[in-house]
Parts: C-alpha cells; structure tokens; sequence
C-alpha cells in the first residue's frame, strides 16, 4: 500500500513535500479512504511506517499541525 505512495512522493522535485501535496498523492492513490473518518490517522501510520523504513523523514513537532485529530506534520522530506 505505501510502497507506490512513497515511490509517488519520491518522484517529487523538492526536497520537502508539503502536507497538501502529501495529501493530495494520498488520497489519488486510495480514493476509498478519502470520506473514511479515520483518514488523518490512516496517513499518520503511513507516513510513520515509510520514516520507519527510512523513506521519509518527519520534522520536529514544532512543524506539526496544531488542530488536527490526529495532527499530521507540514510536510515530509
């Protein structure tokens, strides 16, 4: 499942990839968990799995949403 979605964000040109972008890769690629309502923490657990792996990493909390349930960061790099 996060296999393709990390080969997607690779294929960005920047090195940071902000959230929306993030998202919008997300749900293009797993359009049933779009309206799910646990989709922030579907992509939590994705992200976090890929920085487990060392596909991605994940900045300080300081650059983590404030609202959000669960909070997801600004963006990976």
């Amino acid at each position: 499942m996060s296999a393709e979605f990390a080969a997607r964000l690779t294929l960005s040109s920047r090195k940071r990839i902000e959230l929306a972008q993030v998202k919008q890769l997300y749900f293009e690629l797993h359009p049933e968990v779009r309206n799910h309502p646990e989709r922030g923490a579907l992509l939590l657990q994705t992200l976090q799995d890929l920085t487990a792996t060392g596909t991605l990493a994940l900045p300080a909390r300081a650059s983590w949403e404030k609202v959000g349930q669960p909070p997801l960061p600004l963006w990976v790099t």
